[in-house]
């Protein structure tokens, strides 16, 4: 009796040895059109365009299935013009690119609903912009009225619509601040909250959402711009040039000057348009203890040098600097510029237009 009791339990033990959980995983697929795409390699991206997964499109149809690790938000790009957003969770989710629907699980129901939300305020915004657009280009509207008109829509898109939307996302991130679409929730948020409420919001995220790379990254740029803020002194930076030699921040900013510093690239056109105003304060005051430099950010060097030269910039240059000090300054947007003092403090941060020759008369009398 105890060999067979003995047998058993043996043969128990070898079943559950070898029938552990079944591995968790994820398919994400798409039937196409026609065979256009086949053979292509398709990617899943991350929102700072770090690949988390890949297929090959084969028989008109697009594939992911790999084992579940953890939800992530991703970008699934067939084309320049065809993209979806999705989820990846655990089970099957189904990608219409022509339709732009995904059916999926309950994280993708969630993101697709907001979606929704967000599209009806764009088609909200679409009409009114359509509707203004027909009474300007009327023959009997006078320039005034024109810009009267084109008044009128600025102010309910800034009074009607960017309030929506930040209520819709505002509203998206509660419910969702202890899942991955808080990660969504936070990047449509943050061109609409300020960078004090922006980090009120990520301290309510569930400590597992902080780790995302994204928020790490939106975290990081808050505490770069808290660190390079009005009335602290410059972070330094060095950048390698074309020769070979090394070009630092310091080599202007700390010397007993003024130095204005303008973050550009040449193909942004805001930039270029800046490049006027900049001519003129450098002519004004390139005699005084004042010195005028250009970062150029986010460029290739040849398409730099062929802009210094098409808008004919005399003032001194680092080229190549990438994104090594809009990282440092946490520099979102450009053209970025900076007034520095004579011992390096940081005076005035994010200067345009007007706003330049006036700080600078206030300085350099």
């Amino acid at each position: 009796m105890k060999k067979l009791t003995l047998s058993i339990l043996s043969v128990g033990a070898l079943m559950l040895a070898s029938c552990g959980n079944p591995q968790k995983m994820y398919t994400i697929t798409s039937q196409l059109p026609d065979s256009t795409m086949n053979g292509k390699t398709v990617y899943i991206t991350s929102m700072l365009g770090d690949k988390l997964d890949s297929t090959i499109i084969q028989n008109n149809q697009m594939k992911f299935e790999s084992p579940f690790d953890k939800n992530e938000i991703g970008v699934v790009r067939l084309a320049p013009q065809k993209m979806a957003l999705v989820v990846v969770e655990e089970g099957s989710t189904n990608v219409d690119f022509d339709k732009q629907e995904v059916v999926g699980g309950p994280l993708n129901q969630a993101l697709q609903a907001q979606l929704k939300k967000l599209n009806g305020v764009q088609e909200e915004i679409q009409a009114a912009y359509t509707e203004a657009n027909e009474k300007m280009m009327a023959e009997d509207v006078t320039d005034e009225e024109r810009q009267n008109i084109e008044k009128e829509f600025n102010q309910r898109y800034e009074n009607e619509f960017v309030p929506k939307i930040k209520d819709l996302s505002l509203e998206y991130f509660n419910a969702n601040k202890n899942n991955i679409l808080a990660v969504d929730a936070i990047r449509s948020l943050s061109s609409s909250l300020s960078d004090d409420e922006m980090k009120a919001k990520i301290s309510e995220l569930d400590p597992a959402i902080k780790e995302n790379a994204f928020v790490k990254k939106l975290s990081s740029r808050y505490e770069a711009v808290d660190k390079t803020k009005e009335g602290e002194m410059f972070t330094d930076f060095s950048i390698e040039q074309a020769d070979g030699t090394k070009a630092s921040l310091s080599d202007y900013v700390g010397k007993g000057k003024y130095v204005l510093v303008d973050f550009w690239a040449s193909w942004c056109g805001p930039c270029r348009a800046e490049i006027p105003n900049l001519k003129n304060v450098y002519e004004t005051y390139k005699d005084k203890e004042f010195t005028l430099l250009g970062v150029a950010v986010w460029d290739k060097p040849e398409d730099t040098q062929k802009a210094m030269e098409e808008l004919e910039m005399p003032w001194a240059q680092i080229i190549n600097a990438q994104n090594i000090p809009t990282d440092l300054y946490g520099i979102r947007g450009i053209p970025h510029i900076i007034l520095f003092g004579p011992d390096g403090t940081i005076i005035k941060r994010d200067l345009r237009g007007e706003a330049i020759p006036e700080i600078l008369a206030e300085h350099l009398k």
